[in-house]
């Protein structure tokens, strides 16, 4: 089950409006989908279930990594960037800690970016 407390939300002016904060997330590996998709008896092997997850992260990954977007009925990701940069000549770096400017995904952050 879903659980949420209520706060005061400080981002709008209304002193009535309140904001949904999720309490007592339990967090699950790929090991616990394989075995709850397991226990629906799909008919398919652990290793066949844990193959077809390890490619659709390696499509999803290079998906990020060539700038596109992935829309499923499960989730959607795309890239991101985040942080400060400091010129109009500062180039994205992917790895900076600095302060800079760096991507929000690891496929991002290994590959080649453009500044258009």
């Amino acid at each position: 089950m879903l659980e949420y407390v209520l706060e005061v939300n400080e981002l709008t002016a209304a002193p009535d409006d309140y904001r949904a904060q999720v309490v007592n997330v339990t967090s699950h590996t790929q090991e616990d989908i394989v075995d709850r998709i397991m226990r629906i008896g799909a008919g398919l092997t652990r290793s066949d279930i844990a193959a077809v997850l390890e490619a659709e992260k390696q499509v999803v990954t290079e998906i990020i990594a060539d700038g596109g977007a992935v829309n499923t009925e499960l989730f959607n990701a795309f890239p991101s960037i985040q942080g400060v940069f400091h010129s109009a000549e500062d180039a994205l770096d992917g790895k900076s800690d600095d302060g800079g400017a760096k991507a929000d995904s690891a496929a991002v952050s290994e590959t080649d970016v453009k500044l258009l």
